[in-house]
């Protein structure tokens, strides 16, 4: 019984011992890497080991990078982007006055303005009569709307000679103050009120025409 126990106390021993040198070599192996890691960075230890970022997230960090920018347009695209307003104002303008036959000659400004029952655009341009030789360039203030995709001129006024315009832009408009849109002096249109926050009293921005 005694040369048993010694035998099995010998294999328990030599167990122990294994283990225990197993443990002691992934130890030594955890030691050695972080020693060899301290000082890198996360790229470092990537690059050493192999690893490799993502194609995926190589991407998302370039947007992440680079800061939004802003689309510049030319004035043929700003024109461009006018002109089905302003024709349709001039049209609206010529079969609304007896004997008036102007036509488009330059787009001018917009501005377009979301309200709570429809687009609201506000323009300006310039047009001549047709049936008078060398007529002066006029310029004309048209209000339009849009709801489901359908447009709708609701105003157009003739503020007369191009080059005799002079004074406030905006004459009292809201909704116009940081664009150049050049508004009659006589109203007619959607001016909005002063101020665009909720809790000022008498807040709107639809129920006010000028």
């Amino acid at each position: 019984m005694m040369a048993i126990s010694s035998s099995v106390k010998e294999r328990e021993g030599g167990d122990k011992t294994t283990s225990g040198m197993r443990s002691s070599k992934k130890l030594s192996a955890s030691s050695s890497s972080l020693k060899e890691g301290k000082g890198k960075t996360m790229g470092d230890l990537r690059s050493s080991k192999g690893l490799r970022i993502s194609s995926s997230s190589n991407s998302e960090k370039s947007r992440m990078d680079k800061p939004n920018e802003l689309r510049l347009y030319t004035l043929k695209e700003c024109q461009d982007i006018v002109r089905p307003y302003a024709t349709e104002a001039i049209s609206f303008y010529n079969d609304r006055n007896a004997g008036a036959k102007y036509e488009l000659v330059e787009p001018g400004n917009h501005t377009p303005v979301l309200l709570a029952t429809c687009f609201l655009h506000h323009v300006d341009f310039t047009a001549k009569k047709t049936d008078v030789p060398d007529a002066p360039e006029e310029m004309f203030f048209a209000e339009l709307t849009t709801t489901d995709n359908v447009r709708h001129v609701t105003f157009c006024k003739c503020m007369g000679p191009k080059n005799l315009i002079t004074g406030d832009k905006n004459n009292g408009c809201c909704f116009c103050k940081s664009y150049n849109v050049q508004h009659p002096t006589g109203g007619g249109f959607k001016a909005g009120r002063h101020g665009l926050f909720p809790d000022e009293k008498n807040y709107s921005l639809i129920d006010r025409v000028y």
